[in-house]
């Protein structure tokens, strides 16, 4: 993901299925760019949706060029959208280099 950090920045995610979501980690492999300090997970079983439901707001450990694990209770879904609330610096482009949607199937 990376988009201005002056702009509305979130990703919409399709999983292959609807699936239970259990966790969601994220890094950054990038030296100059802003750091994700708060973001907000959502999910919804429809695509296009006016409805996200609301999974839970995140905060990340300064050090994020490492993995970071955010465990999420009671979700399912099978789009997933990443909102990006607050950064650590105020670099022209924020990035984050990889989401990992954590979980299982529904059936």
């Amino acid at each position: 993901m990376l988009v201005q950090c002056s702009l509305e920045n979130s990703i919409e995610i399709s999983l292959s299925e609807d699936a239970v979501v259990d966790a969601i980690q994220i890094i950054n492999k990038e030296q100059f760019s802003s750091l994700v300090k708060k973001f907000r997970i959502y999910s919804t079983n429809t695509y296009p949706s006016t409805v996200w439901r609301l999974l839970g707001e995140f905060e990340v450990k300064e050090d994020n060029k490492k993995w970071n694990t955010f465990q999420i209770n009671n979700s399912w879904g099978r789009y997933i959208k990443f909102e990006w609330v607050e950064s650590f610096e105020t670099n022209e482009y924020c990035i984050v280099s990889q989401i990992k949607i954590c979980g299982h199937s529904m059936l």
